[in-house]
This record gives structure tokens, C-alpha cells and sequence, in this order.
């Protein structure tokens, strides 16, 4: 693989896909330095939670219990026979219920029965508030019969006796609405800004109505009313009316509803009750009232036969002046009877079953049909499937106004279809049997008539007109025994729903929930600038400590350099006493544990980096400076030679310089600058060529390196960033060590990934790291990298190198006032003890 190559491939590599795990201790102590914002963001979280929970309108929970009690009961027999004909399903009774509850039907029915017919709000400097009950600040009177305005007035308190009435959307189209009729429409007329008076009725073509004061103090005070449209506030009461099952396997049933005012709550579900059971008991008297329908059409009928027949007989008693008849017509008389009789009531049977075909015509009954039993019908599978069908029609009566595409209403539909399928068939049997008697009945009633006929004719005639009076008289009172029945039933009626609990409303309110709002706020206000925190430690991708370069590289550190505030270069030279000369003293005798041998001595030595701007010169220059003052008779060669400039800030001449020397044109004596600190000379880089990179890799180059070992102790060479150019690895050939100077904070950590993959296959040896520029401010975390003024440090572990040497390096970052020499420490960092 060509350097190229490999650079691009160490580029695009994830810096993190390598690294070990997350070091959350170091992100510990990153957040503690930044307390004051996480502490900030607490009181901003509980601050937070106060406004909602001080501003926000509580919602409160109102709660009742009713149990559904058993209906009438056809017996277990019978409800299993008609569960296996599919004709009955009681698992239908509990869910019919819950629907019936939270139908808009009973919704608005409740809502009229409380005249919920407008609402009144006043409008508060941070929130609006709804009065009602003993809270309303006066008493609204309207009229029924007049239309009102849906669209919301603005009422606005002038003194004690006048207020100013405008529209709250002065755009607003107005849609009035006339309650006596349900009726809503477009006004035709718009609400202007009036003033009026209270106690006196308010009257236009948009509205009618009083407002009467109940508290003197309303000056000043601002009011919404708003006229409700009953069906639409029903439904959305329906939806927010909570029906569920009060218990497992239970007949219980729990009501409960949410609203903002507790009074209001409890007043609705109160009467939300009432209706639902004045609803059940009125659909149970409406089968009454079918029977009794059915028994009065019947009786109509008979009493003008009776009647006629009753008036015939005393008339042809008078003009025959018959009192008594003969023993032997009273016999056939009687047992003609007995057989008119049982006619009758075969006939009036068939005649139910007439008007039951009738009624079975419709798929879709509204009204629940007459009871068999009022005909004489005793047959126990046609009475409970009669009986099961008005149950089905009641249900579906009371679920109101459901979508056809309703399940519940699917599923009803389709038992009545059954059941009335079943009646159908039931009916065909029993009329084929009761037809079969009656034909069997009439031949009787045949022979006896011939009997008759040998009586005296005058007597025919009397027992004729008396049978007939007797089987209008024998069918009329049995019918009107039946409608008294029918009518004791009625009156008897009882409810098949029981409440246990009346409605009640918890005074904690369901939101704001304080306790839990303030444990919200403050969570989410250390929360956010902790991840904030978090995310931009996880997903930076500069070098921030010495971890970050162990973790990639793997390659040992050899020092690191506090940042430089002067605006100088030569720190070491100028400023001997600063924290920064110091580090480069740490640098200078950690050499030590970098020979590869104890008795083989390290000269030369390359400094490079990996990208433009991370101190390799500034490096070069003091590291070259620090040995020279320790009186090693050192040169520092600028090998970056197409961006010279070491030669500036020793004040010395570019020319000639390396590049010179490279191309045949100077000699060695000719290139060296001595400067004018003792022991330190430079070889600049000279004039710029247009091949650099050809000229290092001269036998030249080797030459000058062999003559300055024979005249310097230390040999330091600036070379170029190993990332533009390759440079720096073909004078690492020449090199005792190279040092790879990495910038805090500056450093992208993809790049650390070249030299740990030519460290790793040993292309490249005698690698040391340095961090340069290391400051609390751009380390990314609660505390900086330092020394103290001694020679030691104190990471806690370190690298051992040939015959045992050993280093370490340790956190905290003091400095020193270059002026004075005084050591400068952190507050929260204690001074090292001298040993």
C-alpha cells in the first residue's frame, strides 16, 4: 500500500469505531466543572414546574357506581335453547349498557335536564376560569322560544349597574340557535358593542336575555359567555365520559368524568344517572303501551259488537215477550256456547298472529311488539322469543343514533333478524294447529246448530242473538282483564339499575400534578445540559487528553505543553521560569526512558505532526532551547522546506539554508547560524525548491546528519506534517526519535489512526506523543493536565522501557506568572509539597 493510499484510508476511518469504552469518570468530573449551568438548569426546571403548576387550571376526577341488576328471566332452560338457536347473547346486556352510557342521546338529555344551555368564563391576567353554580358571578335568564347567539360575547363590567357587550371574534359570522326547537341558522343580523343594564332583559334580533348580579364587586371584571349547541357539546360529552367495567366478572359498572370545576362534575354524573335509569324504565313501558295499543284496537271492535248484539236481544225479548226457554234449548245453548267460546279464542289468536306477521315485517323495528299473552297465547318458545325480541328492541333503542357500520349495532341488528326469523317459523306451526282445531271446533259447531234447529223457531232466533252476546261479552271482559294486567305491569315497573355510589370528586386534582411536575422540572433541568454535556463530549472528534491518545494510538506519551499566552515563539528562552519552559524540562528528562539501551544515547531527534497548526516548530524551537540550556551544545534544522520560518524567530537569514546545501550549491560550514544564545545553532530551511521531497531523500541529507553528530550532542529536525507530505518518514530513518506533536483541541483523532497503523507493523520505531497547547479551557473537561514545580508525576501508572525506567505523567494544570516567577495554582487545585 503507497502512502496515498494509506493516508486515505487512516482518514476515513470512524475515530471512534476503535476506541475503548466511554470514560464517564472523566465526564464526572467535566460536569462538576460545569456546575453552575447544571445547577442553573435545575432552578430553571423548578421554576418551570411552579408556572405550570401556579397557571395551569386544575382538572379534576368525578366518580360514581351503579350496579346492572337482572332483568326478566325466561328461565336456564329457555336461555340456553335460544343461545343454541343463536337467537340470545348475554354477553350483548354489559356492552349494550356501556354504549348506552356513553351515548349523545343520554349526553343531551342530561345536559337539558341541568340547563347546561351556555357557559360562563372570566378571562384572568394569566389564565381563563369557569364559573358555575355558587361561584357565578350573576344569573343569566333566557328565552327558549327567541333565538341566541353561539358565537362568544365579551362581557365586560363597567360599575355596579351597566356592562358593555361585544362580540370575543369580531369577524365572526353569527350562527344563532332557538333551543325550543333545536334549531341552528345564520343570523342575519351582527352583534354591535352596547352597553346595558343588569336586571333588564337584553333584547335584538341575535338574542334574548337578563343578567342579574349576585356579587356587587364586578367592576373592572371581564366575562365570556358562551350558548352552547347542545348536540355538539353532548357528543363531546359522550367522549369524554369514562364507562368501564367496576370489577372483574361484576355487574358493576364505574362512571367517571373529567372537568375543571368539581361542583359541575359532580352535578352532571349526578344527574347523567338519573337520566340513564328514567330512559331504561321508559323503554320498559313502552312494550306496555304496544299491549295496550294492540288490547284497545281489539276492544273497540268487540264493544260496538257488544253493543249492537246487547240491544238486538233486549229488543227481540220485548216484542216476543220471552223470558225463559225450554230445558233442552238451554242444554244446546250451553254447549254451543262452550264451543263459540273456544272459537273465539282461537280466532283472536290468529288474529295476534296476524298482527304479529305484520310487525315482523319490518327489519329495522323501532317499537317493541304486543306480548302474545294478551291473546290467550301460552306456547312458552313463542312467548320468550317474543319477549327476547323486545329486549333486542329496547337495546338498540337505547344505544340512540349509532352509524349503521356500528358493531354493536351490527350485531343487535342481526339478532333481531334472527330472532324475528324464528318467530316466523314458530308462528306457521302454531297457526297450522290452531287452524286444525278450529276446523275440528266449527264441524261441532255445526252439528249441535242442526240440533237447535228442531226447537221452536222463536227460540233459534233468541239463542242465536244471545250466542252472539255471549262471545262479545266472554271476549270483551277477558281483554279488559288483560289491559288491567298490562296496566298493573306498568305502573309496577322497576329499574333493573342500581346506583351504589353517588357521584364524588377527589379535591387533588388529576393535573397539575405538583409533586410530580416539580420532580419533572428539575430532572429535565439537569438532564438537558447534562446530555447536552454528554453529546458533545461522545461525538467530539478533537484531541482532548492524554486518554484520547493512548486510547488510538497506543504509543506512549512523552510530555505535554501548557498553552503559550506570549507572543513570542522562544518561551523557553525568554520566560525560563514558566510553566511552559518547564514542561519542555519534563519533556527533556523523560529522553532518558526512551533509549533503546541504557548506554546507547539518543541524538537526533525528528518533530513533526500530522497536521498544519499543531506546534511542531514552536516545539522544535523550545525543546532544541531547553537542551541547549542545560548546556548540551545542540542545532535545530528547519526540514520543512516548503514552509520555512524557524529562521524568523532567532532574527537570522533563510539563506542558504538546507535546501541550498540539498542541491549541491552551499557546504555544510556555510548553512550552520549560530545564534545568540550559548549552545544552540540553526540550519534554516533555505530557498524553497520546487522539489523538496527528492531533494530529503539526497544522500546529502544522510551525509549532514553523520558530520552534525560529530559535532552536537543533540541534532533536533523540524520536518513537515506527515499528512500532506512523507517527508517526515523518510527522515525518521536518521532518527534516535520521533515525536509526534498532537494540539488539544485542535487534533482530529481520525489522524492518530497513521501512526498507530505504522507503529503497529513496525515501520516505524521510537515514536513518542506530545500534547501541545493543553489549557482547562479547551480540555473538555473539569480539570487540565500539569505539572508541579518538581521533576515527578504522578498518573498512577506509567511505561517501562530497556532496563526498567519508568514515567508517568499526572493531571492538573498550574501556571506561573512569567514575570515574577511565582507559581500560580488553581483554586481548587492544592499546591505539591517539595520533596
Amino acid at each position: 500500500m503507497n502512502y496515498t493510499t494509506q493516508k486515505n484510508t487512516i482518514l476515513n476511518q470512524n475515530p471512534f469505531q476503535d476506541s475503548e469504552s466511554f470514560d464517564f469518570k472523566a465526564f464526572f468530573y467535566k460536569i462538576l466543572s460545569y456546575w453552575p449551568i447544571v445547577i442553573g438548569g435545575i432552578a430553571i426546571g423548578l421554576l418551570s414546574a411552579f408556572i405550570v403548576n401556579r397557571y395551569k387550571v386544575p382538572v379534576y376526577q368525578g366518580k360514581s357506581l351503579i350496579l346492572l341488576q337482572e332483568g326478566e328471566k325466561t328461565g336456564p332452560n329457555m336461555d340456553m335453547l335460544l343461545m343454541s338457536m343463536g337467537y340470545y347473547n348475554p354477553r350483548l346486556k354489559f356492552e349494550n349498557e356501556v354504549l348506552i352510557l356513553q351515548s349523545s342521546k343520554l349526553a343531551e338529555k342530561t345536559l337539558k335536564s341541568l340547563n347546561f344551555y351556555y357557559t360562563v368564563i372570566e378571562e384572568g391576567r394569566f389564565r381563563k376560569v369557569e364559573h358555575y353554580g355558587s361561584s357565578m358571578p350573576f344569573i343569566l335568564e333566557f328565552d327558549k322560544n327567541h333565538v341566541q347567539p353561539l358565537t362568544s360575547l365579551n362581557i365586560n363590567v363597567i360599575d355596579e349597574n351597566s356592562f358593555k357587550l361585544t362580540k370575543l371574534d369580531k369577524d365572526a359570522k353569527v350562527r344563532v340557535v332557538q333551543y325550543s326547537t333545536d334549531s341552528i341558522f345564520p343570523c342575519d343580523y351582527d352583534i354591535t358593542e352596547e352597553v346595558y343594564k343588569f336586571d333588564e332583559w337584553i333584547i335584538s334580533n341575535c338574542y334574548k336575555f337578563k343578567l342579574s348580579k349576585k356579587d356587587k364587586s364586578l367592576a373592572g371584571r371581564s366575562f365570556i359567555i358562551q350558548f352552547n349547541n347542545i348536540k355538539a357539546l353532548a357528543n363531546q360529552y359522550a367522549k369524554d365520559i369514562k364507562v368501564e367495567p367496576a370489577a372483574k366478572s361484576s355487574s358493576g359498572i364505574s362512571i367517571t368524568l373529567q372537568g375543571t370545576v368539581k361542583e359541575k362534575i359532580k352535578d352532571y354524573i349526578n344527574a347523567y344517572m338519573r337520566a340513564y335509569i328514567e330512559f331504561g324504565l321508559e323503554l320498559k313501558k313502552a312494550a306496555s303501551l304496544s299491549t295496550l295499543k294492540f288490547i284497545n284496537e281489539q276492544l273497540t271492535g268487540i264493544e260496538d259488537s257488544l253493543v249492537f248484539t246487547e240491544n238486538i236481544l233486549q229488543n227481540f225479548r220485548s216484542s216476543n215477550l220471552i223470558i225463559d226457554i225450554s230445558s233442552e234449548a238451554t242444554e244446546l245453548f250451553n254447549r254451543l256456547s262452550e264451543v263459540d267460546k273456544e272459537i273465539a279464542q282461537i280466532k283472536l289468536k290468529l288474529d295476534y298472529f296476524s298482527y304479529l306477521e305484520k310487525q315482523l315485517q319490518n327489519k329495522d323495528p323501532e317499537n317493541e311488539v304486543a306480548r302474545p299473552a294478551v291473546s290467550g297465547i301460552s306456547d312458552p318458545v313463542i312467548l320468550n322469543l317474543v319477549q327476547k325480541l323486545n329486549d333486542l328492541i329496547n337495546q338498540k333503542a337505547r344505544l340512540g343514533n349509532l352509524k349503521v357500520d356500528n358493531p354493536y349495532l351490527k350485531e343487535i341488528l342481526q339478532q333481531i333478524h334472527s330472532t324475528q326469523e324464528a318467530i316466523k317459523e314458530n308462528v306457521v306451526n302454531i297457526k297450522n294447529l290452531l287452524n286444525m282445531d278450529l276446523v275440528s271446533l266449527q264441524r261441532r259447531q255445526k252439528l249441535l246448530e242442526s240440533q237447535l234447529s228442531k226447537v221452536p223457531k222463536t227460540e233459534q232466533d233468541l239463542l242465536r242473538i244471545k250466542r252472539k252476546f255471549e262471545i262479545n261479552q266472554t271476549l270483551f271482559t277477558f281483554l279488559l282483564q288483560k289491559k288491567a294486567e298490562i296496566g298493573i305491569t306498568a305502573a309496577s315497573t322497576q329499574t333493573d339499575v342500581q346506583i351504589v355510589e353517588d357521584a364524588s370528586v377527589n379535591n387533588t386534582p388529576l393535573s397539575p400534578k405538583y409533586g410530580q411536575n416539580f420532580l419533572i422540572g428539575s430532572l429535565l433541568g439537569g438532564i438537558i445540559p447534562i446530555g447536552y454535556l454528554f453529546l458533545i463530549t461522545y461525538f467530539d472528534s478533537k484531541v482532548r487528553s492524554p486518554q484520547d491518545l493512548e486510547k488510538i494510538t497506543q504509543v506512549p506519551l512523552i510530555g505535554l505543553i501548557g498553552h503559550n499566552k506570549k507572543d513570542s515563539n522562544l518561551t523557553v528562552l525568554n520566560y525560563p521560569k514558566s510553566v511552559v519552559s518547564e514542561n519542555f524540562r519534563g519533556i527533556r528528562a523523560n529522553l532518558e526512558f526512551f533509549k533503546p539501551t541504557k548506554d546507547t544515547p539518543i541524538q537526533v531527534i525528528s518533530v513533526t505532526s500530522f497536521i498544519p497548526g499543531e506546534g511542531k516548530t514552536y516545539v522544535s524551537i523550545n525543546f532544541g532551547s531547553v537542551l541547549a540550556m542545560g548546556g548540551k551544545k545542540t542545532i535545530i534544522i528547519g526540514a520543512d522546506l516548503r514552509k520555512p520560518k524557524i529562521f524568523m524567530d532567532f532574527g537570522l537569514s533563510n539563506e542558504p539554508g538546507l535546501s541550498t546545501y540539498l542541491a549541491g550549491a552551499s557546504e555544510i560550514n556555510e548553512i550552520i547560524q549560530s545564534t545568540k544564545y550559548d549552545n544552540l545553532d540553526i540550519i534554516s530551511a533555505g530557498t524553497i525548491p520546487p522539489n523538496p521531497s527528492e531533494l530529503i531523500i539526497r544522500e546529502e541529507f544522510k551525509k549532514l546528519v553523520t558530520e552534525l553528530k560529530k559535532k552536537y550532542d543533540y541534532i533536533i529536525i523540524d520536518t513537515p506534517p506527515i499528512l500532506l507530505v512523507s517527508d517526515a518518514f523518510e527522515i525518521a530513518k536518521y532518527a534516535d526519535l520521533n515525536l509526534y506533536v498532537t494540539r488539544q483541541g485542535y487534533t482530529p483523532k481520525e489522524v492518530l489512526f497513521l501512526i498507530r497503523e505504522r507503529a503497529s507493523t513496525g515501520s516505524l520505531t521510537n515514536v513518542a506523543l506530545v500534547l501541545n497547547d493543553v489549557s482547562p479551557e479547551n480540555s473538555g473537561y473539569g480539570y487540565g493536565y500539569g505539572y508541579g514545580y518538581g521533576y515527578g508525576y504522578g498518573y498512577g501508572y506509567g511505561y517501562g522501557y530497556g532496563y526498567g525506567y519508568g514515567y508517568g505523567y499526572g493531571y492538573g494544570y498550574g501556571y506561573t506568572d512569567e514575570e515574577d516567577g511565582e507559581d500560580m495554582i488553581p483554586k481548587n487545585r492544592k499546591r505539591r509539597k517539595k520533596k
